[in-house]
């Protein structure tokens, strides 16, 4: 029903009750009059439309893990701990161990701050073979977070540089800049009292004769001003020798340092190697397990696989089933790649054994076949030397090289086989004959083709070749050479044409593409 029609309906009743003559009118009049006002009024009221009601999640919510800090962590069981049993356990340690646990908590902090629990400290600097003792300006700390931490000693941020063993620093590059002093700017009283290093430079820059920290050349002036105003000349002298007597012991100290450190150095270089080579191991390990060969895992010098292949496996972090999981999906596809470049390169080198040993073949059957001559030749009238009167000659019959070697079929497959270095010579020495007469046929080919360009040219030749000026006691030193070859080798007889593929090797090339016969 509508908020009108009840207001309607109950002006109806109220003039209802007020025209009902009865006993008692005047006393219910009043009545009757206030129940129709407070119908009204309830009528009057605009009514609120209900609320919808919100969906039921049945969907069981995800549980918030709760962040334990402080003394509740991972740490708890050595807050608790009796401190007998974590002085044992710690007197294991190293003493950037015990650097890293002070700095992990307050809790451990203030244990390990607090002036007793020097014995800590002490412990762990035993666990340093040849390490020196803390120096009494300094505490142990400071000392060993200066050996051993790898923060500026004076802002505390990242240093890249190394300890400089003298001044007992490591300074950042800003630090170096604004705390280091060149020697040549300390006044000449306070030079020779002052710690000076040549081994640090602020930047790039090296001035001088070393440099100074300006923190020393501080104190080393008040000292010096306190000395010399308070306790006379005498106490001064004592005072510069003393501090002199610390210098050279500083530089003494500085150099065990350097070899204590180096040391170090080397053990946990030699550290992360170890847990390198482990990983790499257990990683070829399961590799091989796949189906992958060692070769697969071999990197050419050239490839460009070996380092995203290294980042992934040369690591010094152990191998986990969490990092294999993480780690194979990535290796997969290089190895693949890697497998099709090793291939390819067995290919070419394998292509590469047997060309070579084909021309170890061919230089062979030269030097059988076709031998270097040489002779003595008398030298006529002014071109004799005073040293002498004759000269060596030398003729190298034409040989075909490989290019033309190739042409023949029978040839031109053996280079691109697939078989080994002892099959293609194999294959070779079958058809040795074959080849031995192919080489002879391409021989007299040349002589043939170079006596016709003599016939062309109408020259008259004349005696073929005498041997007049030749130093022997054999007779005539031609006399098993062909006509055509003898021909050829006459002075006077010179070619000139431009290069082609079938070359003799008894034409020598002269400036200017000219091919001239051996001059006798």
């Amino acid at each position: 029903m509508s908020t009108r029609a009840s207001a309607r309906l109950a002006q109806r009743k109220a003039k209802a009750v007020e025209l009902d003559p009865g006993p008692g009118v005047d006393g219910n009049n009043d009545n009757h009059r206030r129940d129709a006002e407070h119908t009204e009024s309830e009528a009057e009221e605009p009514q609120t439309p209900p609320q919808k009601r919100r969906r039921a999640n049945n969907k069981p919510k995800k549980a918030v893990r709760k962040k334990v800090w402080g003394k509740e962590g991972r740490l708890a069981g050595l807050i608790s701990m009796p401190i007998e049993i974590f002085t044992e356990v710690a007197s294991h340690l190293m003493p950037m161990d015990i650097i890293v646990l002070s700095r992990s908590s307050k809790s451990f902090r203030n244990l390990l701050m607090n002036r007793s629990s020097v014995h800590i400290w002490h412990a762990a600097m035993r666990n340093v073979p040849g390490l020196l003792p803390c120096p009494t300006s300094m505490s142990e700390p400071s000392y060993l977070a200066l050996l051993f931490s790898k923060t500026c000693s004076m802002c505390g941020n990242i240093a890249r540089v190394g300890l400089d063993e003298v001044l007992l620093v490591r300074l950042c590059a800003s630090c170096r800049e604004t705390s280091l002093i060149p020697l040549d700017d300390v006044p000449s009283k306070f030079a020779s009292l002052v710690h000076v290093s040549k081994s640090i430079t602020p930047g790039s820059r090296r001035v001088g004769n070393g440099y100074v920290l300006r923190q020393n050349l501080a104190e080393v002036q008040a000292g010096y001003d306190k000395m010399a105003r308070a306790k006379g000349k005498t106490a001064l002298v004592d005072w510069e020798q003393e501090t002199k007597n610390m210098i050279s012991q500083r530089k003494e100290d500085g150099q065990v340092l350097a070899e204590v450190i180096s040391a170090l150095e080397r053990d946990e270089k030699q550290v992360i190697n170890n847990v390198i080579q482990i990983r790499r191991s257990e990683i070829e390990r399961r590799l091989g397990e796949l189906g992958w060969t060692e070769e697969d895992m071999s990197f050419g010098w050239f490839s460009g696989l070996y380092v995203p292949y290294s980042q992934l496996v040369n690591q010094p972090k152990p191998l986990t089933e969490r990092i294999w999981t993480n780690i194979q999906p990535k290796l997969i596809p290089i190895l693949q790649a890697n497998r099709v470049e090793n291939l390819e390169m067995q290919r070419v080198d394998l292509k590469k054994k047997r060309r070579d040993r084909l021309s170890e073949l061919f230089l062979e059957i030269k030097d059988r076949t076709t031998p270097t001559l040489e002779f003595q030749i008398q030298l006529p009238g002014l071109l004799a030397s005073d040293n002498g009167s004759t000269t060596t000659a030398q003729f190298t019959p034409p040989f075909p090289n490989l290019a033309c070697l190739f042409n023949l079929p029978l040839l031109k497959e053996l280079p691109e086989g697939e078989g080994t270095v002892e099959d293609m010579e194999a294959r070779f020495e079958e058809n040795r004959a074959q080849i031995e007469d192919f080489i002879a046929e391409w021989q007299a080919s040349v002589q043939t083709q170079f006596a016709n360009q003599l016939d062309q040219g109408h020259i008259d030749l004349g005696r073929i070749l005498q041997p007049y000026n030749i130093a022997t006691d054999n007779g005539d030193p031609f006399s098993d050479l062909p006509n055509e070859l003898k021909l050829l080798l006459r002075a006077d007889m010179t070619f000139f044409g431009a290069i082609i593929c079938m070359v003799p090797s008894l034409l020598s090339r002269t400036i200017g593409a000219t091919w001239a016969i051996l001059q006798i």
